[in-house]
């Protein structure tokens, strides 16, 4: 059963990847491909997110439909707000702000997205959690792969999460950053290749790569 919880977080993982490209495709004009894991297209949020009503809407029974999604939203905009200070004072980085917008918490959570949380929670109750139980029903997966296949999961997420992590580069002097997913990686890419860089031309160019990014994170070459 682990593994189907897998395949469940990565399949909601990139649905939540394309509805946030396509979000970001009507307010920029540009398409992005970019990934938690770099060239995989998923957002852990929405896999984690999609498994938690999974298991969440198992347990609700004869609840009121409309109660249970109203209860579903809210998790889903905890979720967020966790999400949120997880990312921003642990791994030191701000992937959103909602600073801007009314009503918000903290930047990490406001009512505009909590309103699309419960659209995206009522189509999920209402089309998508009888899929999700047919797939487990009929999912088979040798039982002794299981618990090897979710631990060598875990790993390569923490893996990808540590190595596409500038703070690698800078170490605890890392200052909070302000980027998208896409951004970050290419960030800690560049990063990487102008420490190990030896030609000062070489260097010269990342360095004119890289200032875009300094600017927003507030960071400096000198701090390598």
């Amino acid at each position: 059963m682990l593994t189907a919880y897998i395949i469940e977080f990565l399949f909601f993982g990139f649905v939540g990847w394309l509805l946030d490209s396509i979000y970001r495709l009507v307010l920029d004009g540009q398409f992005l491909f970019g990934g938690y894991l770099r060239w995989i297209p998923i957002r852990p949020i929405y896999g984690l997110g999609g498994l938690s009503l999974s298991l969440y809407f198992k347990t609700t029974g004869d609840v009121d439909p409309l109660l249970a999604i109203f209860i579903g939203s809210i998790m889903m905009v905890f979720l967020e707000y966790i999400s949120g200070i997880f990312s921003e004072y642990l791994l030191r980085i701000k992937l959103w702000d909602y600073s801007e917008s009314k009503f918000n918490l903290g930047g990490k959570v406001d009512i505009l997205h909590s309103i699309f949380w419960f659209f995206l929670v009522f189509i999920f109750y209402t089309y998508i959690f009888k899929f999700v139980l047919l797939f487990e029903s009929t999912f088979v997966f040798p039982h002794y792969l299981d618990l090897p296949v979710f631990w060598a999961f875990v790993v390569i997420i923490l893996f990808s999460t540590i190595k596409n992590h500038p703070a690698v580069v800078f170490g605890n002097s890392q200052p909070l950053m302000c980027l998208f997913v896409y951004d970050h990686h290419k960030f800690a890419i560049l990063l990487r290749k102008f420490k190990k860089a030896k030609k000062p031309s070489q260097k010269a160019l990342l360095k004119k790569q890289l200032q875009p990014y300094m600017k927003l994170t507030g960071m400096s070459l000198k701090d390598i």
